[in-house]
């Protein structure tokens, strides 16, 4: 995906069906937002409230701080139909990391039941409904990783910009501006609202949990270049920081049947007949 371009959407595209069982889906059912730019290469000073630059690099660093963690999301995902109207699919996922190099995510909802694993070596999306699976050689880190499954693989993880190592290095640099809006209450966690307009056609909220333990509680992103504004809004919960794993947890094991298919052919094919990765625009 062309980083420049900023947030996308990305939506099923259903003609290959082992693409609608491995690799369409993806991590965050199928699409997901992101906002990225290149604000910090061009120097501009982003207009940001420094109350809310404060809870955000709080934040960021209490998740740097955590070498493992796990949480539950519960997302729902806008698209935008030729017809101009809106679908909303819904989709929980439990993700699990430990830093620098190990991530697992497992996904259920109407699109697809998929599991991630990233040992540090290889990632492998495996569909359970049609027992298929794609693995390829990934890089070393945790971050480079989600980099790589976003731009070659055209898959990504729940929110994957809060998983990132300095999640407020990657959200802050395409900030246009940025406002503490309030207090709220996130499934009953008293948060800190913030509020940013982004460089490149997306907006972003974050709620950030009160006190000693700034944890994300929810997270919504609107795409404000795409015709009706789609959105996509995760709210996590359930946060088990440090909580212990094995290597055992990242490692796939294919179970009895399960049939191989390539990332690459997959993504030929797609492209080939003019579906990759569509878009609402």
């Amino acid at each position: 995906m062309d980083r420049a371009n900023g947030t996308k959407l990305r939506i099923v595209a259903g003609a290959i069906a082992a693409v609608a069982a491995i690799s369409a889906a993806a991590w965050t059912g199928d699409a997901q937002q992101r906002p990225r730019g290149e604000a910090a290469a061009r120097g501009a000073r982003p207009a940001v409230d420094p109350e809310a630059d404060r809870h955000l690099r709080a934040m960021s660093q209490y998740l740097a701080g955590l070498r493992s963690f796990r949480v539950d999301a519960d997302s729902s995902l806008e698209v935008v139909l030729e017809s101009g109207q809106k679908l909303q699919y819904l989709a929980s996922s439990r993700v699990s990391v430990r830093r620098p190099d190990r991530l697992r995510s497992e996904r259920h909802g109407a699109l697809a039941d998929l599991t991630l694993y990233y040992d540090g070596d290889s990632i492998t999306l495996h569909g359970r409904r049609a027992n298929l699976f794609a693995t390829a050689d990934a890089p070393r880190t945790l971050d480079q990783a989600i980099d790589f499954a976003r731009d070659e693989l055209d898959i990504e993880a729940p929110a994957a910009d809060l998983l990132m190592s300095d999640v407020y290095r990657t959200l802050g640099a395409e900030a246009a501006s940025g406002t503490y809006v309030g207090t709220a209450e996130v499934g009953g966690v008293n948060c800190h609202h913030l509020a940013f307009r982004g460089r490149s056609g997306s907006d972003w909220q974050l709620w950030i949990q009160e006190g000693a333990t700034p944890l994300p509680m929810r997270y919504v992103v609107v795409s404000t270049d795409v015709r009706s504004q789609p959105q996509f809004a995760v709210d996590l919960h359930d946060w088990q920081t440090n909580a212990a794993m094995s290597d055992a947890e990242f490692a796939f094991e294919p179970p009895p049947g399960a049939q191989r298919i390539e990332f690459r052919r997959v993504l030929e094919e797609r492209r080939a007949q003019g579906q990759g990765a569509p878009r609402t625009r």
